[in-house]
């Protein structure tokens, strides 16, 4: 959420810190988007993903500022009265007490949805805030990385009590040097039609980098990965230098120094 990722001035880091929790506990995320500082478009934002996902999770626009709307927007979108909580109230001013602060920015960041649960913020002052309704889930989280990033393991924690799933994704990317994308998509397009595990491709300058993409219990995926890179690599055969972190210049160093 905010103006300042539809501008361009900022990259979003933060879904896919999120992607990566959500990954672990095999839920599928098929739509992420970007809504700027503007109460109406974040209100009805909020009820279209609602129609569509059981987990709706939404960061940024939880600061002291007037453009900073996600509480107000999200407790209208819900229905909710919006309230300060008092021992929010008191963390947050017990946070700011060496700061020149004025209240009303304190009482901002204090106001919590009727019906809402917390996630404290250790390293900032904007708590995280869980709203259970009608079945769905909705958490709102700040926008500041490192603040989001800190919270993120008290998120898995609570999704964990609530999603029922008994796989979790998990990716692996094989890196093809001296073919095009479309020579590579030749030679493995029956893969790429077949819908667990996955097969996508992505052009990289010099390189592509074929992606697998698996969902299935803990003690299969790994196997599951397995069969197709195998065939994957058959088909393509030397062209593919590495996998995952690797790269062009590490390899190629590391057969120079054996």
């Amino acid at each position: 959420m905010g103006t300042e990722l539809l501008l361009g001035d900022v990259v979003d880091t933060n879904s896919c810190q999120i992607a990566k929790i959500l990954n672990s506990l095999g839920v599928d995320l098929f739509r992420k988007i970007s809504v700027g500082d503007n109460f109406l478009r974040i209100k009805n934002a909020l009820k279209e993903a609602l129609l569509r996902a059981d987990i709706v999770i939404i960061s940024g626009g939880l600061g002291p500022t007037e453009d900073d709307l996600t509480r107000e927007a999200v407790s209208k979108a819900l229905g909710k009265k919006l309230s300060v909580r008092e021992d929010v109230f008191k963390r947050v001013k017990e946070r700011l007490k060496h700061r020149n602060v004025p209240e009303k920015v304190i009482l901002k960041q204090s106001l919590v949805p009727s019906s809402a649960e917390i996630i404290q913020n250790p390293v900032g002052t904007a708590p995280g805030i869980v709203i259970e309704e009608k079945g769905k889930i909705i958490i709102l989280l700040p926008g500041v990385p490192r603040e989001l990033k800190a919270m993120l393991p008290e998120v898995e924690k609570y999704l964990e009590k609530k999603v029922k799933s008994s796989s979790v994704i998990k990716s692996r990317i094989l890196k093809a040097w001296g073919l095009t994308e479309s020579q590579v998509n030749e030679k493995i397009a029956p893969l790429m039609a077949q819908e667990n595990p996955t097969v996508a491709l992505l052009a990289k300058e010099g390189e592509v980098h074929i992606r697998i993409t698996a969902k299935f219990p803990p003690s299969e995926v790994e196997e599951k990965i397995k069969s197709v890179e195998s065939i994957i690599r058959e088909k393509i055969g030397d062209y593919i230098f590495g996998k995952d972190e690797d790269t062009l210049e590490k390899v190629v160093g590391n057969l120079l120094i054996e």
